[in-house]
């Protein structure tokens, strides 16, 4: 009989026999292995997912490539190729596997199960197939008694120019009792809504309201359910918490709300949620509006009472048609001024209530009402009945304005009364087609009474031939190139206001020093367990040195280095082995040199536990200093904290104060009289020259002088050098702002110069489009804009750091919008001044002043 320890002899050999079998095969390397997955079980049609292949036990070297069957066609995209390394330790010896994962890209075309089967993996050119399949479900659209959707118009039929609305709505059928008043949608899926419409008009003829405005008005508060509208992002705050208006590496998905109200769906009880869009078709024909879409979980019911049962939907609305018309021509009248609208008026007035024969009166008509003003065109005042042959209407170039008033238009002709008496401008019918009624109707002017004097021998043809004569127009033109009044006030030696000043300097560096301090905090807090990190491997070497010389044992060393390795690599220190500093050293990218040394010292003390004799001798001190030495050159510190990389930080420019002007000293009011009489003497363009050196004899001691500067230009206009004249006003105008002296000024400048180099003009020139597009930027002095600039920095680096409130982010957007502008504007004007001033000409003959 054996004992029963006898008997377990056996077996532990045998199982000590396999256990080095199997080792010293997985040394020599296995027989290479695949597997597969997909990403997901489910997706929605026209979405993709991924198909991976893993080869494991791959051979170091080797190719590999794989093929798949699948049951319907798809678009497959790929292999993207990934190497895997892996280092094992089996009874102290290092070894070595490598596998590859192939990912593929699918993207099925049609709904249903979606099947891959016969995966056959070839490697080196032997193919291995791979037993089993997977499946996919591929979800397209189909009806859902809990869910609709459904695209409608205000209107089927509508005309050019007329507004129209385009409405999705969602309906969600509601849950079960005492359930009905919670929402469908889970928070933890948010559903997805595509609307072709919201991304872009359907047609480049179809104008949209803004949809960035309306979107903001549907956005859900935080924690609250609701869609994702065309993959919208809002992007966060890298910083902490909130929303950033402006692009941002860091974005979450946008969450809508749109209004909720009671409904029906299938007679059972719903919710229903609509967003409306309003349009505006600017040419006849058809538009289609594209189905929208419905992709996502909503909860469909509820069972054991309080467990919420959800349903993957999805869902497509039918396409919308709406049709653009025109007008109709039937009942048309004459006087139909090509708009439509809900509501039209016209009120008719004259300059004055009296006149001679012959001579010129302004009648303005004013269109106001709800109508389209892209296609207003007033018919003919000429042709109409009480116009013909009682005034003679001027209805082209400068005798015809039109201009945009609030809430409608103005219209202003020239007429001449030919006969005498009391006349009566008649009333002036302007026609519309009303979107309301459906019908034409027309909008009528009082008539206005005028009352005309008799000319004697009256000749109407004499006396439009002698107004449209050349003398006449020679006479006018003279006129319009004569600069206003020139100034003798002392005051006009005044500098402007300097630009810089104390406050505008403290508004330009204090809030940005504020807004720079929060975020350093802020930056301060949030790396504050990276410094901690940073430092303990900045004391790594000298603890592990420390640790060394105080070693008495082999277990105290390798205690001493697993320190080290956990405080330098992130290694855990508890069951440290050499293998795991071996695949840390070669993860970092130590040579293979560095790698075997560190084993050699390491092993004796790792193997010293397990000796047999069971006394273990203490380590060799110089080893341990070798061990040490070797350690301490293995240390890489990172940057103490992401922050000092970040390259965000707030870079602060320091504005130097700039002094204050002083005024005109007391010397120079000689000089000052001494040009305003020659002015006052002058009569040739010689004499207006010689003015504007004695102008420009105190220009030169300070140039910013905006009274100064108006004399200076209106001699320079008179002494016929226009472009000189044009910088002067030009300058006047940045230092002061603008007044309409000054604007008669620079238009008059501008006349001349186009009558330099067109002498047969007879129209004054036009201004620059600039002005009526950014007006601010001259009519407000320099100082102040730089003064409203300086306000704008200041509000916007005081937001900055609370722009986690949607208030304060849309304060702050506006904020850094208007100090773009309002800044942009003075430096312009700033740059501009600091050139210095033309050089005067020598005086030439008379080119355009007869």
């Amino acid at each position: 009989m054996h004992s029963p320890l006898t008997r377990g002899v056996p077996l532990f050999r045998a199982l000590s026999t396999a256990l080095l079998l199997a080792a010293a095969a997985f040394a020599r390397g296995a027989e290479p292995s695949a597997t597969f997955s997909a990403s997901t079980e489910a997706i929605y049609l026209h979405d993709s997912f991924q198909f991976t292949v893993r080869i494991q036990d791959m051979p170091s070297g080797s190719s590999a490539a794989a093929r798949f069957d699948t049951s319907s066609p798809a678009d497959i995209s790929g292999p993207s190729v990934t190497d895997e390394n892996r280092i094992y330790t089996v009874n102290g010896r290092t070894v070595r596997s490598s596998g590859r994962t192939l990912t593929y890209r699918i993207t099925p075309a049609a709904a249903g199960t979606f099947a891959i089967s016969n995966v056959v993996v070839s490697i080196d050119g032997r193919n291995h197939k791979v037993p089993g399949a997977e499946a996919v479900r591929v979800i397209g659209p189909e009806p859902s008694p809990y869910l609709t959707l459904s695209l409608s118009a205000n209107r089927d039929c509508v005309l050019v120019d007329e507004p129209f609305e385009v409405s999705l709505d969602i309906t969600i059928r509601r849950l079960p009792s005492p359930f009905q008043e919670e929402s469908p949608i889970t928070l933890q899926a948010i559903p997805t809504l595509v609307v072709p419409h919201l991304a872009e008009p359907p047609s480049d003829a179809l104008h949209s309201q803004d949809v960035t405005a309306l979107l903001n008005t549907l956005l859900a508060p935080r924690g609250a359910a609701g869609f994702s509208i065309n993959g919208h992002t809002l992007a966060t705050d890298p910083f902490g918490g909130g929303f950033m208006p402006f692009p941002s590496m860091h974005s979450s998905t946008a969450v809508f709300a749109p209004p909720r109200t009671d409904a029906l769906l299938n007679g059972r009880p719903a919710w229903n949620y609509r967003i409306t869009t309003r349009f505006t078709a600017e040419a006849e024909g058809d538009v289609e509006f594209q189905p929208a879409i419905f992709r996502g979980v909503l909860i469909t019911g509820v069972r054991n009472g309080s467990e919420a049962v959800t349903s993957r939907l999805f869902c497509e609305s039918a396409p919308l048609v709406v049709h653009v018309t025109p007008p109709p021509a039937e009942n048309r009248p004459a006087t139909f001024a090509g708009s439509v609208g809900t509501s039209l008026s016209a009120s008719a007035s004259l300059d004055a209530q009296s006149c001679r024969q012959g001579d010129p009166v302004r009648l303005t008509l004013d269109i106001t009402g709800s109508f389209s003003q892209r296609t207003f065109r007033l018919p003919p005042l000429a042709d109409r009945a009480g116009f013909r042959d009682v005034f003679r209407v001027y209805e082209s170039g400068d005798d015809l304005r039109s201009e945009s008033i609030p809430n409608g238009l103005r219209f202003t002709w020239t007429l001449r009364p030919l006969r005498a008496g009391t006349l009566e401008i008649p009333p002036i019918a302007v026609a519309y087609y009303n979107t309301d009624s459906n019908a034409y109707l027309v909008a009528r002017s009082a008539p206005v009474p005028l009352r005309v004097d008799e000319v004697p021998a009256f000749d109407p043809d004499l006396l439009f031939a002698e107004i449209e004569s050349a003398d006449d127009r020679s006479t006018r033109r003279a006129e319009d190139i004569l600069p206003a009044a020139i100034t003798v006030d002392p005051a006009a030696l005044d500098s402007a206001p300097p630009p810089f000043s104390r406050a505008v300097a403290a508004l330009l560096t204090v809030p940005p020093l504020f807004a720079a301090a929060v975020f350093l905090v802020r930056v301060r807090l949030r790396t504050r367990s990276e410094r901690r990190r940073a430092a303990r491997r900045r004391r790594a070497p000298r603890r592990v040195a420390r640790s060394l010389r105080r070693a008495r044992t082999p277990q105290a060393a390798l205690a001493a280095t697993a320190a080290f390795f956990h405080d330098t690599f992130d290694i855990p220190p508890a069951a440290f082995t050499p293998a795991d500093a071996d695949a840390a050293l070669l993860a970092a990218g130590f040579p293979e040199g560095t790698r075997r040394h560190l084993h050699s010292l390491l092993q004796p003390l790792y193997d010293a536990p397990f000796d047999a004799s069971g006394a273990a001798a203490p380590p060799d001190p110089a080893a341990l200093r070798e061990l040490a030495e070797l350690l301490a050159g293995l240390q890489t510190p990172e940057s103490e904290s992401k922050s000092l990389r970040n390259p965000g930080l707030v870079s602060l420019l320091v504005l130097l104060l700039l002094p204050l002007r002083l005024p005109a000293a007391g010397a120079e009011s000689f000089l000052w009289d001494q040009a305003n009489a020659s002015i006052a003497r002058a009569a040739t363009p010689a004499d207006f020259l010689e003015t504007a050196r004695l102008y420009r004899t105190l220009l030169d001691r300070d140039p910013a002088r905006p009274g100064l500067l108006r004399n200076y230009g209106s001699a320079l206009l008179l002494a016929e050098r226009p472009d000189e004249a044009l910088d002067a006003f030009l300058r006047a105008e940045r230092l002061a702002g603008g007044s309409p002296d000054l604007l008669h000024d620079i238009r008059a400048a501008y006349t001349a110069r186009k009558r330099i180099e067109a002498p047969e003009s007879t129209t004054p020139a036009d201004l620059p489009w600039a002005r009526a597009v950014i007006p601010w930027h001259y009519t407000l002095p320099l100082h102040q804009r730089i003064a409203a600039a300086a306000v704008l920095w200041a509000a916007f680096w005081l937001l900055l750091p609370f722009r986690r409130f949607r208030l304060l982010r849309t304060l702050l957007a506006a904020a850094a919008v208007a100090f773009a502008l309002i800044a942009s504007s003075a430096a312009l004007s700033f740059h501009a001044n600091a050139a210095p001033l033309p050089p005067l000409p020598p005086a030439q003959a008379s080119t355009w002043q007869q």
